[in-house]
């Protein structure tokens, strides 16, 4: 949470962080045990990997929803928690059982947002949903 941290305003508190799921090591490492074979493909694929899921931050803040992700080349998506309109999840049988998902977050004037799988989505949308009422009251 390096990059969140440093662009908090002073006043602003994170409530809530997403944090993607560990099918990603596991995905990574598979990558690098059954994909040797390929000329170092598998090792390229297990270390981008592991860096993606290393150097992307999700958090709601009292003010912003901030997605960013990248490490060399970096992408950061953020806005106002009153510019969510929705917010849908996404979660196969396996998701349910290993918890994990996919959650689109919806902006006004943003387009959708959707993050990666990550762990708990249902209590990460909660988390937004209760930050967008605590801003509106």
């Amino acid at each position: 949470m390096k990059y969140i941290k440093r662009t908090i305003a002073p006043d602003e508190e994170i409530l809530a962080q997403a944090h993607l799921h560990w099918i990603y090591t596991f995905q990574a490492f598979l990558w690098l045990i059954f994909g040797w074979w390929l000329l170092g493909y598998g090792i390229y694929k297990c270390v981008s990997i592991l860096i993606m899921k290393a150097t992307t931050e999700i958090a709601i803040t009292s003010r912003r929803f901030i997605y960013k992700k990248g490490w060399l080349n970096r992408q950061s998506t953020e806005f106002d928690i009153s510019r969510i309109e929705g917010c849908n999840y996404f979660q196969s049988i396996w998701g349910r059982i290993f918890g994990f998902g996919t959650l689109e977050v919806r902006g006004t004037g943003v387009g959708v947002v959707v993050l990666p799988l990550i762990a708990r989505p249902v209590a990460f949308r909660r988390a937004i949903i209760e930050a967008k009422v605590q801003q509106e009251e």
